[in-house]
Parts: C-alpha cells; structure tokens; sequence
C-alpha cells in the first residue's frame, strides 16, 4: 500500500515572478504575481504559438492568457511559448 505524503501548509502553490524567477508576493498592475522589485514591470506583446497576441486574465484560480483563435492558455505554458519562464 502506498500512502500519500501529509499535506504541509503554504507548499501547494508558490507563484514565480516572471521576470527574475523569485518567489512572487504582490501583483502588478496587469494582476501577474511578480516579486516586490518588479512591482512597476509589466508583460507586453506576447504572441501565441498562432500568432496572436496573448491577453492577459485573471480568473479564480490565478492569471492565465487569452488568445483570440485559441481560447484560454495557461500563465506558465504562454511564458513557456515566448522563452520567459
């Protein structure tokens, strides 16, 4: 039988800051977890592996990207697409 490992408080998610890879604590303006330094930096033109420029949302769950032919990508697969993360 294998059990689960317990559960530890505060470990199931940390978000990164994009910019510089440190653990995030604030969000900017556009409402992308980013690090106290790179409060004021924001994520522009990023493209889609269409071709489309990717909107950034937030939702629920955290910020995601929308495109308009490919509907809803996730935060760290759209980093990924542009060589950011």
């Amino acid at each position: 039988m294998n059990f689960r490992p317990k559960k530890i408080y505060g470990t199931a998610k940390r978000e990164v800051c994009p910019f510089c890879q440190n653990i995030a604590t604030t969000k900017n303006k556009q409402g992308i977890p980013t690090c106290q330094s790179d409060k004021e930096k924001s994520l522009d033109n990023l493209k889609c592996a269409c071709g489309e420029y990717l909107y950034v949302m937030e939702g629920k769950f955290g910020s995601y990207f929308n495109c308009p032919r490919c509907g809803n990508i996730n935060f760290n697969k759209g980093l990924n697409m542009n060589g950011l993360l």
